[in-house]
């Protein structure tokens, strides 16, 4: 009977160990990321750009099955392990001019909604800290981002023509 148990318990942890295993143990990386393209619009006080994840073709990576938890929550890189640098400049004359800010993206977080639509990180850019510029000419700028992973390195992308300023 103790020896019946002992394998009955030594096949559970193996069991839930391979379930860990394959459906979801967090490794640091994402799979199938190739490249970020950014989004991004202006709001009452911040611009909040939307980082989407990319294959190495260009398609969005997903939510979908593939990356829950047995527990039924999401497995995912914690939005505190990325990194972030942003630089925003104003536009004269079509071209890239002044720089306005140079920093992080502020409030860093994963979009929860779960229905096969893309993975995106959602990130705010205070407009109080934007510099003003007074020669520009538009209130439309260039936004550089890079997104360095914890394992996979950096990711970079720039976004021209989005609006900066409200006036």
């Amino acid at each position: 009977m103790v020896l019946h148990r002992r394998l009955f318990w030594r096949k559970q942890i193996i069991w839930w160990s391979l379930l860990c295993l394959f459906l979801g143990c967090d490794t640091g990386q994402i799979s199938n990321l190739g490249s970020i393209s950014i989004k991004a619009d202006l709001r009452l006080n911040h611009i909040r750009v939307l980082i989407l994840l990319q294959d190495a073709a260009g398609n969005y990576l997903v939510w979908n099955q593939s990356i829950l938890r047995p527990e039924g929550s999401v497995s995912v890189i914690p939005e505190e392990d990325f990194k972030t640098h942003v630089i925003v400049y104003s536009m004269k004359h079509g071209e890239k001019s002044q720089k306005v800010y140079d920093g992080r993206l502020r409030g860093l977080g994963w979009n929860r909604i779960i229905a096969e639509t893309p993975r995106v990180l959602l990130g705010d850019i205070p407009v109080i800290l934007i510099k003003k510029d007074t020669d520009r000419d538009t209130k439309l700028g260039i936004i550089e981002l890079t997104l360095t992973t914890p394992k996979q390195g950096d990711f970079s992308a720039e976004l021209d023509d989005v609006q900066i300023y409200a006036y």
